[in-house]
């Protein structure tokens, strides 16, 4: 995956996620929502041509999609826990 900053301001911040399908970026929308986003959304302009993006409104945006990232790295390692407990059932 390749990550395009598109735009960087103290109060938005736009990325492109290139190689990447709207799972991912739905993902992190949900995230920056939970996280006191003050607007998250994902975008796609063309269902084939063109790479999502995921748009964020509020203070200091980019620290708040490192944030919404970690949280989904914190979620998918409880995640590999609990799959391999249960799998030694």
């Amino acid at each position: 995956m390749k990550l395009n900053v598109i735009e960087n301001s103290d109060k938005k911040a736009n990325i492109e996620l290139e190689g990447e399908s709207e799972t991912l970026a739905n993902l992190l929308r949900k995230k920056l929502w939970e996280s006191g986003a003050k607007q998250a959304a994902f975008m796609r302009e063309h269902p084939y041509l063109a790479m999502p993006k995921v748009i964020v409104y509020g203070k200091n945006p980019m620290k708040m999609l490192d944030n919404a990232a970690q949280k989904i790295i914190d979620q998918a390692k409880e995640f590999q826990t609990e799959f391999k407990r249960a799998l030694s059932k």
